[in-house]
């Protein structure tokens, strides 16, 4: 039986499309992947933005299908780039996650537990640290609103 749901979480795999599975924003060429889900995408977004206005650029990979996750496809889009997950939680879950299924391990973790939505602001501040190399810091975490 086991077996069983396990072939079935293959076939949902290979039988649903790309763009249920992820979506992907800003430049495929930047040498920095931030990989991110659910309500982070409007920070994101318009962090991505700003930072393309400053002549900083990254590409985003917005996970839709977290379970069955595509280590196959994820893997693909951030393989030999500068891995920056942005999660709404304590340990980077999503990223631990993607790690099990590709063996990419993310470079940073830009995280936010605290209850209130990530911030433009935090994003963009966060993200140029980052992208500009001035932070040793490979954990930033994010506080405002408390």
């Amino acid at each position: 039986m086991h077996e069983k749901r396990m072939k079935k979480l293959e076939k949902i795999i290979q039988e649903v499309e790309e763009e249920k599975k992820i979506n992907v924003f800003g430049d495929e060429d930047s040498e920095f992947v931030i990989v991110s889900w659910g309500s982070t995408k409007g920070a994101i977004l318009s962090a991505l933005e700003e930072l393309k206005s400053d002549g900083l650029k990254a590409l985003f990979v917005q996970v839709k299908m977290v379970h069955p996750l595509d280590g196959e496809l994820i893997k693909k889009k951030i393989k030999g780039k500068i891995k920056i997950a942005v999660e709404n939680n304590y340990s980077g879950q999503l990223a631990g996650l993607i790690t099990e299924k590709t063996g990419e391990f993310f470079d940073y973790m830009i995280l936010k537990w605290n209850g209130r939505p990530i911030s433009h602001d935090e994003a963009v501040n966060a993200l140029r640290e980052i992208i500009r190399g001035k932070t040793k810091r490979k954990r930033i975490v994010l506080t405002a609103g408390l």
